[in-house]
């Protein structure tokens, strides 16, 4: 069996098209430009590992977005407020909510939750090696990306949980 068996992984793989102009998508896009990299070293380390699989699979490179980052924290902080690893709170807020309420108006939108690997290279690992996160981090769908990895205490065991959100704007 799989060294990682014993660990939690989860994907959201919907991908929700919301209405919008493409001409003012894209204009939005670079009127809305972020930093180039991420500021910590974990979150560089998740973009340089994504694009190198990217690569690999013949897909153009993600770019970091500062407001994929912080729906990703927001996600993060809140199943440890809330006690929870699913991509659906208790009350019944989504991952499109995090990305929304973070000022991304999305096209296009992906997640992936792991929760207790000891570095984001398993964590990496292990979504390669599920299908359904490995077509979020392969997707042409996406061109930006936001990651955050915090620690906490989720159902009485202290763990560290995982959130790459994927995103495209309208």
């Amino acid at each position: 069996m799989n060294r990682y068996r014993n660990k939690f992984l989860i994907t959201f793989v919907a991908i929700v098209l919301v209405a919008g102009s493409s001409f003012l998508g894209f204009y939005q896009t670079m009127a809305d430009s972020t930093r180039i990299m991420p500021s910590d070293e974990n979150s560089k380390e998740a973009l340089f590992d994504l694009n190198r699989i990217r690569q690999k699979n013949n897909v153009d490179a993600l770019r970091w977005n500062d407001k994929l980052a912080d729906a990703a924290s927001l996600k993060a902080e809140d199943m440890f407020s809330n006690n929870y690893f699913d991509h659906i709170s208790a009350s019944g807020k989504n991952a499109w909510d995090f990305v929304f309420d973070a000022g991304y108006d999305y096209k296009f939108a992906g997640e992936n939750l792991a929760m207790d690997f000891n570095s984001v290279a398993e964590a990496d690992v292990a979504w390669q090696n599920s299908q359904s996160h490995f077509s979020n981090m392969i997707s042409k769908n996406f061109s930006d990306f936001g990651f955050a990895q915090k620690k906490g205490v989720l159902m009485g065991k202290e763990v560290v949980v995982y959130v790459e959100i994927f995103g495209s704007k309208i």
